[in-house]
């Protein structure tokens, strides 16, 4: 029989206990018993002695000679033999009379014997001690044989060797020590046989919750014997089973809030009370530019070295207010982070939480706004500022000035139609943008609106010295899209590129279809666009070379309006440029 180390150790210490308490009950009762035969027996060899010493004063007083009787000494060495008890006949005077074993030869005086000295006074005396002629143990009792004084009264004493005696305890003491000892064994083995047997499904509980402490669900037999072994595998099972339902709801809680957080645009950091990060989102961590796996068990201020956000993390602990902080985090694409820490609940092991919130767009936005109103106020005071100067000095009496009257006039004409162009292209831009221009689509064959494109700024080309080339146009390129709209695109980059053009210069346009999509390229080789300013060519009024632009006439939103209207049209606009070698723009429409 074989069992796990934790029952056998409960076994063990159960029958260990077991064994030390039968064998105090044991010892007790032995004790006790051994005790209670001693006196037993004892007692039984005093009240034989007595009953002879008895016999032999009847006998003694029936006799008219008592002591001195010629038969007594026969008599008593019969009885002597029959009893094997030597007895003994003292005078008054101690002197003795006769004895079973020596005859009447005087053997000394025994009146100072302890026993016949008891006898004297209460009648009978009993002693147990060594005896200094046989040494060895002996039991003497000794009475008197009448109470009146008279020649023939004396003492009778009997002697019994008390080893025997002893001997008989002893051996009744052994059996008893042997029987108990014997007893208990079979009582142990019964009770370890007993136990065992009711035992036995223990360590299969013991193993099913070990397997539950691993995780591991596996079946418990059910028992078919004894109730509470049947209660106790029925409520393991119930156990099991909403342990499992437990685990199950857990874990489809764990996935679902994973994948709420997996979702969120919004970064999620959780600290515990010791500042360790216990949960961090994927949106945090690419705010953060962290992997997942480094952040969480690790110390916040080992992993996130952002004091903002640390800061707001330690008021939020420890005011139990939510705290709010913004930063610029690190690396190549720099973003602008709002964060906003509350403390969580304090019966919970966490300590606070973050939520980082991405608003590099709309600080963006708030920058691009500031920076439209000025540049709204700017080009708009320009040409305002240059027609009240020439009116001005038309009024001051200038007009009066034939040779350059027609000139201030011609000035202010030109000046009043860059801003109405202004005020056009403003107004243009902020209806696509806000989705309130109608489009009305429709087949268009983008190689017509190339052509008809070229043949409006051929004047211009001509006047700046610049030459359009149309490069392979396919003879019918068609599209579904709003033809003045893209009319529009075409007008703003062929304009464009014919003004940025240095004198002798060559614009090239092309256009082909490329797969299920139309692309148009505007190419010039003028001044090129520098890297830095290539993202923000599409931004309202922002100007390469703000002095050049005001030379050529152009309001600065021709190609934010090129931008939103193909953005609405489903299109695309890219640009590629190298300083000092010209630029190319290229236009992507879905082909019909």
């Amino acid at each position: 029989m074989s069992w796990n180390l934790p029952f056998s150790r409960a076994l063990s210490r159960f029958l260990g206990g077991y064994a030390l308490l039968h064998l105090l009950i044991v010892a007790v009762f032995l004790f006790v018993i051994t005790g209670w035969l001693r006196g037993q027996m004892l007692d039984q060899t005093r009240q034989r002695m007595q009953e002879v010493c008895r016999a032999i004063r009847e006998h003694v007083l029936s006799q008219p000679q008592g002591l001195y009787q010629p038969e007594l000494l026969p008599h008593i060495r019969r009885l002597a033999q029959d009893t094997g008890i030597r007895i003994t006949l003292i005078a008054d005077d101690g002197v003795v009379v006769a004895d079973s074993e020596t005859g009447r030869a005087d053997i000394g005086d025994h009146g100072t014997r302890p026993e016949v000295l008891l006898a004297k006074n209460e009648d009978f005396g009993f002693n147990e001690r060594v005896s200094a002629t046989l040494q060895k143990r002996m039991m003497y009792f000794a009475m008197r044989l009448s109470a009146e004084p008279s020649p023939n009264n004396g003492f009778v004493r009997v002697a019994m060797d008390a080893e025997p005696i002893y001997a008989s305890i002893a051996a009744l003491q052994r059996f008893l020590w042997m029987f108990a000892i014997g007893l208990g064994l079979v009582a142990g083995g019964l009770m370890i046989v007993f136990v065992s047997r009711e035992m036995r499904p223990l360590p299969m509980f013991v193993e099913a919750a070990r397997n539950i402490a691993a995780g591991q669900y596996r079946p418990v037999p059910m028992m078919t014997r004894g109730n509470e072994w049947r209660s106790l595998s029925e409520s393991f099972a119930q156990m099991q089973q909403e342990l499992v339902r437990r685990e199950s709801s857990l874990r489809e809680n764990s996935l679902r809030l994973e994948a709420v957080l997996g979702t969120m645009i919004e970064g999620v950091i959780a600290i515990d009370q010791h500042k360790h990060v216990v949960l961090a989102n994927q949106a945090a961590c690419r705010m953060l530019g962290l992997p997942q796996p480094e952040m969480v068990g690790r110390s916040l201020f080992e992993v996130l070295r952002f004091p903002q956000l640390q800061e707001a993390f330690e008021t939020a602990i420890a005011t139990g207010q939510a705290a709010s902080a913004e930063f610029l985090t690190r690396g190549p694409r720099r973003r602008t982070l709002n964060v906003r820490a509350t403390q969580l609940s304090p019966h919970t092991e966490f300590g606070a939480a973050a939520v980082l919130y991405d608003v590099t767009e709309l600080r963006q936005l708030e920058t691009m706004r500031r920076d439209f109103v000025a540049n709204v106020s700017h080009e708009l005071k320009t040409p305002l500022a240059s027609i009240k100067a020439y009116a001005e000095t038309l009024q001051l009496g200038a007009i009066n000035d034939k040779e350059n009257n027609l000139e201030f006039v011609r000035q202010i004409e030109s000046q009043a139609d860059l801003l109405n162009r202004q005020i056009r292209d403003l107004i243009q831009l902020s209806r696509v943008e806000s989705g309130q221009t109608e489009f009305d689509i429709r087949v268009v064959d983008l190689s017509r609106l190339v052509l008809d494109c070229r043949n409006r700024f051929a004047a211009e080309a001509r006047q700046r010295n610049v030459s359009i080339d149309i490069h392979e146009l396919p003879d019918e390129l068609l599209v579904r899209t709003d033809r003045d709209a893209i009319q529009t695109v075409l007008d703003n980059l062929l304009s464009n590129a014919i003004r940025y053009t240095k004198p002798d210069g060559v614009v090239r346009v092309t256009a082909e279809k490329n797969g299920r999509d139309a692309k148009i390229c505007v190419h010039d080789n003028g001044i090129g666009i520098a890297p830095d300013d290539q993202q923000r060519i599409f931004e309202r009024f922002y100007r390469v070379d703000k002095a050049r632009s005001r030379d050529v006439g152009g309001t600065g939103l021709g190609l934010a309006i090129v931008k939103h209207t193909l953005s609405a049209l489903g299109g695309q606009i890219e640009v590629e440029s190298r300083m000092g070698q010209g630029s190319q723009f290229t236009v992507t429409l879905p082909a019909d």
